[in-house]
């Protein structure tokens, strides 16, 4: 029998919460699921095989999280809802009249974050990864 882990049981936990945040994200626009699910993978790598295999096989997440332990790239389609998520995020803080330092803060965190994810490459292609595991 194996014995009690903390670490074990904080890393499954930390997967777990980031799989029901990613899992919540599909449905709400402001809220990231690749992120959550790559973060998750991670925290399944260091606890749990079998959580593990399971999020690399999902036929959903797993194309997503071996996209970017792969090749760091994101696809175009994320990229464009990250962007317009950005966008709807930072018109929400002039709605809500927030102060100007926190509309200058958040615009540039927000577009630093638009930086990094309009600059990641696209996945490759089914037939681009074909044709490299011939080689």
């Amino acid at each position: 029998m194996k014995r009690f882990s903390p670490r074990r049981w904080l890393w499954i936990g930390l997967g777990t919460t980031c799989v029901a945040l990613g899992t919540i994200g599909m449905f709400l626009p402001l809220l990231p699921t690749a992120i959550f699910m790559i973060i998750a993978a991670y925290a399944f790598a260091r606890s749990s095989p079998a959580l593990h295999d399971w999020i690399m096989a999902h036929k959903v997440f797993g194309p997503m999280i071996s996209n970017w332990h792969e090749h760091g790239a994101i696809p175009t389609k994320a990229k464009i809802l990250t962007i317009i998520s950005i966008g709807v995020s930072f018109g929400l803080a002039f709605v809500f009249h927030l102060p100007v330092w926190a509309i200058v803060v958040q615009g540039v965190c927000l577009l630093l974050v638009a930086l990094f994810v309009v600059t990641r490459p696209k996945p490759p292609s089914p037939s681009e990864r074909g044709s490299a595991k011939q080689r």
